[in-house]
């Protein structure tokens, strides 16, 4: 039963790797003008289907080399 049910998943969410990974981290971070951090393209790439983990993202973006925009408030 477990690897009946792990089939599904697998088929449901596409796993992705390598250079393409880091091609859509950098579109995605180039898109919402390099606001959005690891949490969030974490949370883009589920919603377009890809099963990827916040620590496998954080990763990516250190080997990529980019970081988000320090965002301060006005009033301190």
């Amino acid at each position: 039963m477990y690897r009946i049910m792990s089939k599904r998943f697998y088929k449901k969410h596409q796993t992705i790797s390598g250079p393409s990974i880091k091609k859509i981290i950098t579109d995605l971070f180039k898109k919402f003008h390099e606001r959005y951090g690891y949490k969030r393209i974490t949370e883009e790439l589920k919603k377009l289907g890809h099963s990827i983990n916040h620590k496998k993202s954080v990763s990516h973006h250190a080997r990529i080399g980019i970081k988000m925009c320090e965002i301060y408030a006005k009033n301190p």
